[in-house]
Formats: structure tokens, C-alpha cells, sequence
């Protein structure tokens, strides 16, 4: 590739000159370079988020990826012709800063064709069928699909959860909403604990109030009633998601009302957990929603985020490019639209195993 910077490149292809006009990890599929691990995050097939060498910061919708050292758009795409603004679903892949067909459209229904099944290990040249957590290298002549995470061949799921407990049980998937990714109206509890139970090893799906405790910069202090808990930490983990304002109020929000860029809340667990998404609701009254954060885990990896969703009808959604292992979620206002008032969250919900 005549590109130096990987961040850079264009998804434009021709089938004659693949090799050419694609990274090593992609394929050119309608004319379009598509990664060859099922991801829909072209150039960004293999990310590896936590990076700190990159020149200058990241922008929003970019992260600085360890391997490259250099930034890279969080949903695919070129950082000079634009980034996709939300996760493409599948069979799709980002190009131009948009989420296009991979395989064309189909002529009735007008969604996106779904790929031909391809068996793990293909003849050179060929295609993974490989989960959103594995990614596609060649090894012994064919290609493989390997766990991002511990870089070892197959699956992720036994190897993920041993991690945190002796007997895993198999990982089950994580809430995928039919709809954009940024709006989810419900998060399924999947392993969800009863009032009395203990966690069991292995479990995947939201992380439970029960098992998560919390630190923040600050919380805000109403004058008018004797309420401090009101907008403490823990009612944006509670799992409280009924939508309404003061005095039914049930937000964190930090001290103050001027200027809360900075301000912080952080999840604490008491195991490691292999964290796949964390999904915000913000306030219900939409001027005190938060319009991007900054999320980051004890490990030092970290994920720029936008919240397109004011208001808590609807979740952000923020599925993370690799799942990360991590004891803490720490989740920053990096964005607000005003610059007083009370900015802060009606909910968090981390999705994850543990």
C-alpha cells in the first residue's frame, strides 16, 4: 500500500489490484475494501485501543491504537475523508464515512445481502468467518480465526471468562438492537440476579447493581431539600431506568452548575470483567444532557464517545472496538451544550462478562 499512515486509507478498491489498493487483513468486495474477519471497521480490522504515543490527541470518533500509535476512526472509515458517526451492522462496512453494503443491496427488500457461508479456514486468499471478538490471520497456509484478546486460534469465550473464574459458562451474546446503534430502548438482563443471589462464574450480560460500587468528582447538593443522596454516584448504576425529573429525580449529577466538562463518574467492581459495551441514558430533561464522554479503564485504554440520544427515552449505546479486562469504567463529560446548568447521567449500564 503507498499509504503510510493506515488511519488514512480509503476503502476504494479493484478486484486486479487488491493487494494494492486494500490492507493485508481486508478484501475487495464490490469494489469496496472490506475486512477479512467479519468487522465493519475497515481499515481498523485488528484494533488494539489504549494507545498513548499517537502525536496529538485523538478527535472525537477516533481512538490511538497501541499497535500503530497513531489514531484510527472508532467505526471505520478514513481520518482524512471522515469517520462513521455509529457502528455499522452487519454485512455492512464503513467507506467515506458512511455505512454501505458489502455484498450490494437485495432488489426487494432493500437491506443489505448477507455474505455466503465460509468455513473457518479457507484456501489463501480467502475469507473468515470469524465472531465480532476473534479476528482472521493466516497460519499454516489457510486463514484462521483467533481471539483478539489473548491472540490464541478459536474462541474467545472459554479463555475470556477463565480469567475471572474457574468454571466458565459459554458467553452469550450481548444485546443487539435492531435499530441504529446509538438507540436501545431496553438492555435484556441476561444473567440478571434476583435480590438474595450470589453471582455465577461465568455470567454474561448487564453487570448488576450488586456487584458494582462507585467514586465520582463530585456530587451536586440541592439547597431547597435535605435529599444529598439525590444525585449521588450510585443512581447512575441503581438500574433505575424509570424516565422522570425532580422530585422523582434519580440522576448523578456533580457539584455545581457551571461548566461541567471534566466531571466524572467511575464504576468499581470487585472481580475483573471483561467489559464489551457501556451503554448511557442521559437526564430526562434534554439541555442537561452530556453530548460526548470519554471512557476509560484502569488498564490505561481509553474510547472517545458521542451521545446522539438527549433525554432518557432512548440509551447510547457505545459498543467498545475489542472487549477490555478492567475493575473500573470510568466515564468523563467531555462535552456539554451550554456551559451552566446540571449535566450529569440518568443511568449507566456495562456490558460484559464475569
Amino acid at each position: 500500500m503507498a499509504q503510510i499512515h493506515i488511519g488514512e486509507v480509503e476503502a476504494h478498491c479493484s478486484v486486479d489490484t487488491e493487494q494494492e489498493d486494500c490492507i493485508k487483513e481486508a478484501e475487495c468486495i464490490n469494489d469496496m475494501c472490506s475486512c477479512r474477519n467479519g468487522r465493519t471497521t475497515y481499515p481498523s480490522c485488528n484494533p488494539a485501543p489504549g494507545g498513548k504515543k499517537c502525536s496529538e490527541r485523538c478527535p472525537h470518533h477516533q481512538y490511538c491504537d497501541a499497535k500503530l500509535d497513531e489514531c484510527m476512526c472508532s467505526n471505520g472509515g478514513s481520518t482524512t475523508s471522515g469517520c462513521c458517526t455509529r457502528k455499522c451492522r452487519k454485512y455492512q462496512s464503513c467507506m467515506e464515512g458512511k455505512c454501505k453494503c458489502k455484498y450490494g443491496k437485495d432488489s426487494k427488500s432493500g437491506r443489505c445481502k448477507k455474505k455466503e457461508n465460509v468455513s473457518i479456514g479457507t484456501k489463501p486468499g480467502g475469507n473468515c468467518d470469524c465472531k465480532e471478538d476473534q479476528y482472521c490471520k493466516k497460519s499454516g497456509g489457510v486463514y484462521k480465526c483467533f481471539c483478539g484478546e489473548t491472540r490464541t486460534l478459536g474462541e474467545c469465550g472459554e479463555s475470556v471468562t477463565s480469567t475471572v473464574a474457574p468454571n466458565p459458562q459459554p458467553d452469550q451474546p450481548s444485546p443487539s438492537p435492531a435499530m441504529p446503534s446509538e438507540v436501545m430502548p431496553s438492555i435484556p438482563q441476561t444473567g440478571q440476579l434476583g435480590e438474595g443471589m450470589t453471582a455465577l462464574p461465568g455470567t454474561c450480560g448487564r453487570i448488576v447493581p450488586s456487584l458494582i460500587s462507585c467514586t465520582a468528582s463530585s456530587k451536586h447538593i440541592n439547597s431547597i431539600t435535605t435529599h444529598d443522596s439525590q444525585y449521588d454516584c450510585k443512581k447512575a448504576f441503581d438500574g433505575d431506568e424509570e424516565c422522570g425529573e425532580w422530585p422523582t429525580n434519580r440522576n448523578w449529577y456533580p457539584q455545581g452548575q457551571h461548566n461541567h466538562v471534566g466531571s466524572w463518574v467511575q464504576a468499581e467492581f470487585n472481580q475483573r470483567i471483561t467489559i464489551k459495551e457501556v451503554n448511557i441514558m442521559n437526564p430526562a430533561y434534554t439541555y442537561r444532557s452530556p453530548q460526548a464522554v470519554e471512557i476509560s479503564f484502569d488498564g490505561g485504554e481509553r474510547v472517545d464517545a458521542e451521545l446522539f440520544i438527549a433525554g432518557c427515552r432512548h440509551w447510547n449505546q457505545i459498543s467498545l472496538p475489542v472487549p477490555v479486562v478492567s475493575k473500573t469504567v470510568k466515564i468523563k463529560i467531555t462535552k456539554t451544550q451550554f456551559t451552566a446548568g446540571l449535566f450529569g447521567f440518568k443511568e449507566i449500564a456495562v456490558i460484559g462478562c464475569y
